[in-house]
C-alpha cells in the first residue's frame, strides 16, 4: 500500500536514519505514514521490532511538521503477528534471557501506547496476534473491507501480548474482550465496526486515501490542543472522574496561555479559518 492520488510522499529527515527497510516512512504534510514492508512474510513481526516503530515515533513526538502517524501494512496484510521463525529460535532463550529481552520489549509497547500525537491505524488486511495488538494500540482504526482481526493466540497455546488484555476491553468490552481471547475468534470487517474494533469500514482502493483525509482533517486543528484532548483520554481511561476534572483543568489552563487559543478565538470571531502554529 503506498501514497495514492495527491497525497506524493515528501523526504522524511531524520525519521528514518537507522531504520531497517522493513518500515517504510512516507511523510504527507502534516502526516507521517509508517508501513509494515515484509509483504513475502506477511508483515509478521519479529522480536524487538517493535522497538523500530517506537523509535521513530519518539523522533515524530519531537517532530513539528508531523502531526498526525498512519500506521499500515503493505501487500495484503496489516500484519500476521509474531513470526514464527523468530519465535522457533525463542524457544532456546532460559528464564534469565527471556527476562532480559523483555524489559525493552515492553518499553517500546508503552512508548507506542504514550505516544502524545493521533495515531491511526489502517488495517489493510488481516491483523493477528501482535498485529492486532499494534493496531489496538493506536487511536483509531479504519479498516479495509478486506481486513480480518484475529485473536488466535490461544490457538497456538499462548496467552494475549502486545497489551492486548489491557487495550482490547477498553475497546470492545469485557464480555466482547473474554469472548474474542477465550475463543482465539477472527473477526471479519462488518463485525469489528458492529463490536467497535474499527471506527470505520472502506473500500480496500480508498483506505489509505481515508486515512489520510481523516489525518489532515485532524492536522488543521491546533496542535497543543489535540495533543491536550489525547493525554486527557488515555488518563481517563485508569482514573477516576476527579482526577479526569482535574487533568482537563490543568489542560486548559495551559492551553488559554498559547497562541493557538488566542488565534483560535480570533478566527471564530472573525469567521475564518485559524492558523495554527506548528509545535
Amino acid at each position: 500500500m503506498t501514497v495514492t492520488e495527491g497525497a506524493s510522499a515528501a523526504p522524511t529527515g531524520g525519521l528514518a536514519e537507522g531504520i531497517d527497510p522493513w518500515l517504510r516512512l512516507e511523510q504527507h504534510r502534516g502526516t507521517l505514514i509508517l508501513t509494515l514492508n515484509r509483504p513475502e512474510r506477511r508483515n509478521a513481526v519479529a522480536w524487538g521490532q517493535i522497538a523500530q516503530i517506537a523509535t521513530v515515533l519518539e523522533r515524530a513526538a519531537a517532530d513539528d511538521s508531523v502531526r498526525v502517524v498512519v500506521l499500515t501494512g503493505e501487500g495484503v496484510a496489516f500484519s500476521a503477528g509474531g513470526d514464527v521463525k523468530d519465535q522457533a529460535s525463542r524457544r532456546e532463550w532460559g528464564t534469565v534471557e527471556r527476562l532480559r529481552r523483555a524489559a525493552p520489549m515492553i518499553a517500546s509497547i508503552q512508548a507506542v501506547w504514550d505516544f502524545p500525537k493521533p495515531l491511526i491505524a489502517a488495517v489493510n488486511g488481516v491483523a493477528a496476534g501482535a498485529g492486532v495488538g499494534m493496531a489496538l494500540l493506536c487511536d483509531m482504526r479504519l479498516a479495509s473491507a478486506e481486513a480480518r482481526l484475529g485473536f488466535a493466540f490461544v490457538r497456538v497455546g499462548l496467552g494475549p501480548d502486545y497489551g492486548v488484555s489491557y487495550t482490547l476491553p477498553r475497546t470492545v468490552g469485557p464480555g466482547h474482550a473474554a469472548r474474542l481471547l477465550y475463543s482465539g475468534a477472527y473477526v471479519e470487517a462488518d463485525e469489528a465496526l458492529r463490536l467497535g474494533l474499527v471506527d470505520s469500514v472502506h473500500a480496500p482502493e480508498q483506505l489509505l486515501p481515508g486515512a489520510l483525509a481523516l489525518a489532515a482533517e485532524i492536522a488543521e486543528r491546533a496542535p497543543f490542543g489535540v495533543r491536550l484532548a489525547k493525554a486527557a483520554l488515555r488518563r481517563a481511561g485508569s482514573a477516576d472522574l476527579a482526577t479526569t476534572l482535574r487533568t482537563e483543568m490543568q489542560g486548559q489552563f495551559l492551553a488559554t496561555a498559547t497562541e493557538d487559543h488566542r488565534e483560535g478565538t480570533l478566527a471564530f470571531a472573525e469567521k475564518r479559518t485559524p492558523k495554527f502554529r506548528d509545535r
